[in-house]
């Protein structure tokens, strides 16, 4: 079973004629093709990360198993020719009985295995050609077509590439190009991930959580590095296309600020251990979180803060223009976000020096990690024991050292002492619940002084919000001082 090792980018309307006229400049072949998709009647195999598929190409019908992999840059893929027929091959998965996903594939279905059905099909049109880029051959397929089940469907405008042979950092450096070039937008969601949605009748799947790099223990601090940055995009890439494609919603929009926040913390505590990694970088993924920030404000205000006052028997009030939110579609469409996260792909998947070490890296990660984690830890007891006295701006100051001090410890806690960690992990997230609350508080206060002039129920919200933050503020300096002493595996 090989990796499928792919980019794709969505064209907007405006772009497609452009982008054509772009694939017509090459030695480019059309041809139409037909892809039949198959689940179970529960539909168990989208969830479980599997895509059975039946394609005509041409004359010649490819039957296909995929499973997901820990790269957001591929798939694993088994694919089976099965020539010339008249009429719609017979579904048969021992064809891919040599491949390492056909045995966990069998054993999720049991008995069903002989149930399988086509539920959507894709209907495009591709003109593909294969260039060379950098030492690679890299294949070019515009699609256009659709989505089909039933009555439904959904258009498909969409540029792939394909890296067939050579590097992954010449297949991003291609799509970087060509993103650029015509304003197209990254999108990490497949076709059959589309289709499976169109049947459930669902816009987008369920935001995507972090989740923890597996570091070896004899990692160097530049692979380290890599695949903290990997997990980071795996939580990043999946919200930032559902925002982009407008099916997202405000939880999409929180774990994707979460997931640039997990990039920009380990770029500045861990940018030093690898020399690939570039100066602008962090500051780029602060702007996209900013930008995001507007939308995820709005939502905290109207998510708990408006509610509670009107409880608490507020008037209704509105929350003004100072807190309008940048649209997510337009963080995510533009030619800066799309730059920024093809970089960080290429980063993620680029090689190691020869040396297996980066420019100055030290020789283990938790020797590397260590002292950054420690002094983000001493500099947050020390804001716990005068966190009364400290404004607003020290306050949030306090709130970021906090998330990026979790943060960064989570990258490497996978060398950590399993219960040591989970004690200490606890601590941080009490500690970021209160500190949240607070940030929260801060900002419906500013909300709502900015239109007190103009609306005398603004008022009774100030005066609320006031003795919530006196109590809030007691609770966040304690939860800062309950981090106690540094761990052992800090010092």
């Amino acid at each position: 079973m090989k990796p499928e090792i792919e980019i794709k980018l969505q064209v907007p309307a405006q772009q497609r004629s452009a982008v054509q006229t772009a694939m017509l400049r090459g030695r480019c072949t059309t041809r139409r093709l037909r892809a039949l998709y198959f689940d179970s009647a529960d539909g168990a195999l989208a969830p479980a990360g599997f895509v059975v598929r039946l394609r005509r190409e041409g004359r010649q019908w490819v039957q296909a198993l995929k499973s997901a992999s820990d790269s957001p840059l591929s798939r694993l893929e088994h694919e089976v020719t099965l020539g010339a027929q008249r009429g719609v091959p017979a579904l048969d998965l021992t064809r891919h009985a040599e491949s390492p996903a056909c045995e966990a594939l069998l054993s999720l279905l049991g008995d069903r295995i002989d149930a399988l059905a086509p539920v959507y099909e894709v209907q495009v049109q591709r003109r593909h050609r294969l260039v060379r880029h950098e030492g690679a051959w890299i294949e070019l397929a515009l699609d256009e077509g659709a989505i089909v089940a039933g009555r439904s469907r959904v258009p498909i405008h969409e540029l792939e590439l394909e890296l067939k042979s050579g590097s992954p950092q010449a297949l991003v450096s291609l799509a970087r190009r060509w993103a650029l070039r015509h304003g197209l937008w990254l999108d990490v969601r497949s076709k059959s991930e589309r289709g499976h949605l169109l049947v459930a009748q669902q816009a987008a799947l369920p935001a995507t959580r972090s989740h923890t790099p597996a570091l070896r223990p004899d990692s160097c601090a530049d692979a380290a590095l890599r695949a903290i940055v990997s997990a980071a995009l795996m939580q990043v890439l999946p919200n930032a296309a559902a925002l982009a494609a407008e099916t997202g919603g405000a939880d999409h929009v929180h774990q994707a600020r979460i997931g640039l926040r997990r990039l920009r913390s380990a770029l500045r505590e861990y940018g030093a251990w690898s020399a690939g990694v570039q100066p602008g970088w962090s500051e780029h993924a602060g702007a996209l979180f900013k930008l995001l920030g507007q939308a995820r404000d709005r939502d905290a205000l109207s998510d708990w803060v408006l509610p509670q006052l009107q409880a608490a028997g507020a008037p209704t009030c509105e929350i003004g223009a100072a807190v309008a939110p940048t649209k997510p579609v337009e963080v995510f469409r533009s030619t800066e976000a799309t730059a920024l996260l093809l970089d960080l792909l290429a980063f993620a998947n680029g090689e190691l020096p020869a040396d297996g070490a980066g420019s100055g890296s030290p020789a283990t990660v938790l020797s590397a990690a260590a002292p950054r984690l420690l002094h983000l830890h001493r500099r947050l007891r020390r804001a716990g024991k005068a966190f009364a006295s400290l404004d607003d701006a020290a306050r949030h100051r306090a709130r970021k050292q906090l998330k990026r001090l979790r943060y960064c410890a989570e990258g490497v806690s996978s060398l950590l002492p399993s219960k040591a960690w989970a004690a200490y992990a606890r601590r941080l997230s009490a500690a970021q619940e209160v500190l949240g609350r607070l940030q929260d508080i801060t900002l419906a206060q500013a909300a709502f002084s900015a239109q007190r002039d103009r609306d005398l129920r603004a008022w009774f919200a100030l005066g609320w919000l006031a003795a919530r933050q006196s109590d809030c503020v007691e609770e966040a300096g304690k939860a800062l001082r309950a981090l106690g002493k540094a761990p052992k595996f800090l010092r």
